[in-house]
């Protein structure tokens, strides 16, 4: 069985560092479906703004952006967790964006906010069995959601949608969470080791 790997390399893992412990306000998209039924928002990326100090101490805001992109390797479609932390707006666009940023139409409140406490990066497995017995099967093996704890013991997530759309999902409330995340693993955990 031939098999593809497509995890997040490690020192993008460590981007993620700087997100603990810092509090969640607001999670903003430039449009949102929200499905009622099923209790999960849909947009082509998100940004959530946090507050940092820098190396002087000084409190300066930030922006985390997710977004998920669709890819095919050998007839074989994955999605690739894509994400950046930038102090401006235009160095995300410049750096991370090969499109352009529309204008930022939907926002999520998080009140009251609440500080990140660990972050799962959460991983999906599957065969793609032939019905051809001179191909073989294909399992392909990638990272598919970013899954956030809180210290008020609430948690969000934000995952590839499985579409060809490119676009990705954010989740909140904890059973839609649960239905969701049925069948990933626990790849790896960053938190606050100190």
């Amino acid at each position: 069985m031939k098999k593809h790997q497509i995890h997040i390399e490690e020192k993008r893992l460590k981007v993620l560092n700087e997100l603990i412990g810092k509090d969640v306000y607001i999670i903003s998209a430039p449009s949102l479906y929200f499905s009622t039924s099923e209790n999960v928002m849909t947009s082509s990326y998100f940004l959530m703004n946090f507050f940092s100090k820098n190396k002087l101490g000084v409190r300066q805001r930030k922006t985390f952006k997710f977004r998920s992109r669709l890819f095919e390797e050998n007839d074989v479609d994955y999605y690739r967790i894509d994400f950046a932390i930038k102090k401006l707006e235009k160095r995300l666009k410049d750096l991370h964006d090969q499109y352009v940023f529309q204008n930022l139409s939907a926002t999520i409140s998080f009140a009251p906010s609440s500080r990140i406490e660990k972050i799962q990066v959460l991983n999906y497995k599957h065969v793609f069995e032939s019905d051809n017995p001179d191909i073989e099967n294909v399992e392909v093996d990638y990272d598919d959601g970013l899954l956030f704890f809180q210290e008020n013991g609430k948690r969000f997530l934000f995952s590839c949608l499985h579409s060809i759309s490119e676009e990705s999902q954010f989740i909140r409330e904890d059973k839609a969470i649960e239905k969701r995340i049925k069948g990933l693993n626990i790849r790896t955990e960053i938190k606050n080791v100190g």
